[in-house]
């Protein structure tokens, strides 16, 4: 096994240029005849498998030797490092884009993919992660280890000149060698078994498990077009009056007298901005709709027309995934970005994020296997819950978990005051089912006479973990459709926070490991499973959950703990700490489950293809299906070492399907 350092040097146009190759200012103007091409407007489909995608040369250091610049015979090059079936560890600084080259334009691959961007991610959170700002911060006395500004010197030349080539390559050359340092420093302190998990999320992208059904998704984002129609014509207003801000309040006032409060919204270079309260998950908002339900078809309208993503997802789906020399099967490689949340989570890039699938959608289902293979999922059932019970010691909420009790019905017959069964259905004396107009009907189609107060307990107990207030609690209903009356909605607060007075107490016990966090002279100590150091805490993992900046503030009336978010300054208190807290070993526990699960897929022939949000999604060879899917099963239901104290029960559901049908 070596390690090879890598980066292409590709084409790139970050202008729109004229006949002359200059920069085009006033596109109205001028004849644009080299139009931009760059992977700041595109994604990293769009930019290999375009027409115009260019490798002019490729730096190359295999272990510590001497970096190379290569221009000629690329292909052959290549293949002689990574021959069929090599263990080498391809380590780039955007291993995605690098990685996927190597594997879609060159039909190679590596046995393990690093990221040294990733690890920035991973360890400063709130940092830049380029790579200028991460030699900086790793080599802060050392000038010579600076990124050079050589590459401007290209753009817009799709085939170098010779003398053009060698500034090119020097360059390139400072760039692979800056990446290999900027690793070395990193792997000191850097997780080993986070390196599996950042091998596993870029392998989902670079070897793509997944087949789109074309026909689906077209079906469904033509859908999409039509209803989005007919709910402009069914409000009366045009569509850009429904598009804009400023029209759409505008009419409301004049033709209902609605007036559309203004609400703060700072940014960092205006931090007395203000906007109109018409965002759709907007408390203001949110309330005028429940007051003004004879508008419906106005708020149906606007919401539609203000939420293209579904319609834009589906065109994008389709592009990523059409067939190509590079991708003759059309598979589709989904991207997440590893460590993309503060908590290590993932979160979605490449302008699509396939955690925003709905649950059902016919986008999830048009995620299909390869012939000869089936989808394999697997959804950990309230590991938050589960999670935060745990580490609060609920010992009551613990052992409900573990008998499989239906915390939700429970919740919602406290909230009540009589017996709640959110999953039973309408009958009559002779055991025929019945719809909710009382006729006989079947059992998917029977009226739940419990739905709403089985809905009410379900979002309390996955919502209210992390001191959430009535008045949120009410918003989140809302966004689901369910407009509360204010005291059900206090209520059912109250009555969650008397049930788990133990994680009502670890949100006070946050507040002191906030100040000590915050603290210049307290030294490390142990919380549990995390070790509190200054302005962060050690996860089980070995990561760092970073809060840089972290004091105590007093603005006015505010006044409490905040930490530099990156770009502005976020509040920081026991509640947030135990959302934040509770979200990390969640991913611990998903991540170390996974790294186990790969390890047992891939000698079948099998991968993970794809994480979303608690679930795990797979793809086996069709006779290895049942295998897989039971290991998974297995490997699921037990806890890491960190955790494995005996509360902590775990749980898993789901199913072996041609396409993603969970």
């Amino acid at each position: 096994m070596s390690f090879i350092t890598l980066d292409f040097e590709t084409y790139y146009n970050s202008r729109n240029r004229d006949a002359d190759g200059k920069p085009v200012t006033n596109s109205k103007k001028q004849e644009i005849v080299q139009p931009t091409f760059s992977l700041k407007f595109l994604t990293y489909e769009e930019y290999i498998f375009d027409p115009r995608f260019y490798v002019q040369g490729v730096g190359i250091k295999i272990d510590r030797e001497p970096t190379v610049w290569l221009t000629d015979d690329l292909p052959y090059h290549l293949r002689s490092i990574f021959t069929p079936g090599n263990d080498h560890a391809l380590l780039a600084h955007n291993v995605p884009f690098d990685g996927a080259i190597l594997s879609w334009y060159y039909g190679l691959a590596a046995g393990k993919y690093y990221c040294t961007q990733g690890m920035s991610n991973a360890l400063w959170a709130q940092e830049s992660a380029s790579l200028d700002a991460l030699c900086e911060r790793l080599f802060p006395n050392d000038p010579t280890k600076r990124k050079g500004k050589e590459l401007e010197t290209v753009d817009g030349i799709r085939e170098p000149a010779h003398e053009q080539l060698e500034t090119l390559g020097g360059y390139c050359i400072n760039d692979v060698d800056l990446t290999f340092d900027a690793f070395a420093e990193m792997i000191q302190y850097f997780p080993r078994k986070e390196l599996e998990v950042m091998d596993m999320t870029h392998r989902m992208f670079i070897h793509p498990q997944i087949v789109l059904d074309r026909k689906l998704t077209e079906q469904h984002m033509q859908a999409e077009v039509e209803k989005n129609r007919q709910l402009i014509i069914a409000s009366g207003w045009p569509e850009s009056t429904l598009a804009s801000n400023d029209k759409f309040a505008q009419r409301l006032e004049r033709d209902h007298g609605i007036a559309i409060p203004t609400i703060a919204s700072p940014t960092p270079k205006n931090p007395d901005n203000t906007k109109l309260a018409l965002g759709k998950d907007d408390l203001e908002f949110l309330q005028i709709r429940a007051a003004h339900p004879e508008l419906q078809h106005i708020w149906d309208a606007r919401l539609s027309v203000k939420g293209s993503g579904e319609r834009n997802r589906g065109a994008r789906l389709l592009k990523h995934a059409e067939p190509n020399p590079h991708n003759p099967e059309g598979r589709l490689a989904l991207l997440l970005k590893y460590c993309g949340a503060h908590t290590k989570r993932w979160s979605g890039t490449n302008k699509i994020n396939p955690q925003n699938f709905k649950r059902g959608s016919p986008y999830r289902l048009s995620l299909c296997a390869p012939p000869g293979h089936k989808v394999l999922v697997r959804d950990l059932s309230n590991i938050e819950g589960r999670m935060n019970a745990w580490f609060n010691e609920e010992a009551w909420k613990c052992e409900a978990f573990a008998q499989g009790r239906d915390l939700y019905s429970e919740l919602a017959t406290d909230i009540y005051g009589r017996p709640i069964d959110r999953k039973r259905k309408a009958m009559d004396d002779a055991g025929n089912y019945l719809d909710a107009e009382g006729n006989i009907t079947d059992k998917d189609n029977a009226h739940e006479p419990d739905w709403l107060e089985g809905f009410v307990g379900k979002t309390a107990e996955l919502g209210l973990g992390y001191n959430m207030g009535a008045n949120k609690f009410w918003v989140q209903c809302a966004m689901k459709g369910v407009v509360l009356p204010k005291d059900i909605a206090t209520l059912t607060v109250n009555t969650w926070r008397r049930k788990n007075a133990a994680i009502v107490r670890g949100w006070k016990r946050n507040e002191q490991v906030i100040f000590d966090m915050a603290s210049r002279s307290q030294k490390p100590y142990t919380y549990k499973c995390l070790q509190v150091e200054r302005g962060r805490l050690i996860l089980p993992s070995g990561l760092p959950m970073t809060y840089p900046k972290l004091e105590y503030f007093e603005e006015g009336d505010r006044r409490g703990f905040h930490y530099w978010e990156g770009k502005f300054f976020k509040s920081l208190y026991g509640g947030l700490l135990m959302e934040n807290i509770i979200q990390a070993l969640a991913r611990i526990v998903m991540s170390d489950m996974m790294v186990e699960i790969q390890q047992h897929l891939l000698p079948m022939g099998g991968a993970i293809a794809l994480t979303v949000h608690d679930e795990i999604v797979a793809v086996a060879p069709d006779q290895h299906a049942e295998e897989a899917y039971a290991m998974m099963g297995e490997i699921m239901a037990t806890p890491p070492a960190w955790c494995n104290d005996g509360t902590l029960s775990l749980a898993s559901e789901g199913g072996i399907a041609e396409n993603y049908s969970k």
